[in-house]
């Protein structure tokens, strides 16, 4: 399956990509019955709003109260050259569920470069990609990024049963080697539960969601 440079989330969560904290710990739990990866809401333009996080509105800043300032920083520069930046949480309990949470920050290329020039020298990471610490003096304008997209990966296993009465049917069923990506193009959500019963749960803007279907591919052999 060949994936987009717009989105490495999920590898990050797979691979155990290190990154440094940027905050103190302090999170709010959750209120009852709130902040579960079904309750997906969207606007007029298809933009999908979970876990109180509205997709290109709510900045980074804005979360920290609730999920805590515990959170990590992965500055990646990819082997297209393209960049990313994530904020990412190893442990948070939302909802009453524990799992792992990134955050994709927006930022243009040439700020992400420049952030790069400042971090100094990167490591490469499994993926192909580097990965650079960034520099503090650009913390303040990292919080205040919006947040384009979010990875979720709960500890909990979702069976196919609850994907289906708690998502629904999805729109389509794409396999990869080591599971089935369930598709929700009306929520812009990839469902991928894996073989293993772990799930990976990615909401991504609309465009970047169109983006990334238009560039799957198979896996050798179908």
């Amino acid at each position: 399956m060949r994936r987009p440079g717009l989105w490495i989330g999920a590898a990050a969560l797979v691979l155990g990509v290190l990154t440094v904290p940027l905050f103190a710990p302090g999170s709010k739990p959750s209120v009852p019955g709130t902040d579960l990866p079904w309750q997906v809401e969207t606007d007029a333009h298809g933009v999908p709003a979970v876990f109180g996080i509205r997709l290109g509105e709510t900045r980074l800043q804005d979360v920290l109260p609730r999920l805590g300032r515990s959170v990590e920083l992965g500055l990646f520069r990819q082997a297209d050259g393209r960049s990313v930046l994530e904020a990412y949480y190893r442990e948070i309990e939302l909802g009453g569920l524990t799992t792992k949470l990134i955050l994709r920050l927006g930022a243009g290329q040439e700020a992400l470069d420049a952030m790069i020039a400042r971090a100094g020298k990167g490591d490469p990471t499994p993926s192909g990609s580097m990965q650079y610490i960034p520099a503090s003096t650009d913390d303040h304008a990292i919080i205040a990024l919006p947040i384009i997209g979010l990875t979720y990966s709960p500890l909990v296993r979702l069976d196919e049963d609850v994907i289906r009465s708690r998502f629904g049917e999805p729109a389509e069923k794409l396999a990869e080697k080591d599971g089935v990506h369930w598709l929700y193009p009306a929520r812009s959500l990839d469902l991928f539960r894996q073989d293993n019963g772990k799930s990976i749960l990615t909401y991504l803007l609309p465009a970047d969601y169109a983006q990334w279907r238009a560039q799957y591919r198979p896996p050798s052999g179908q």
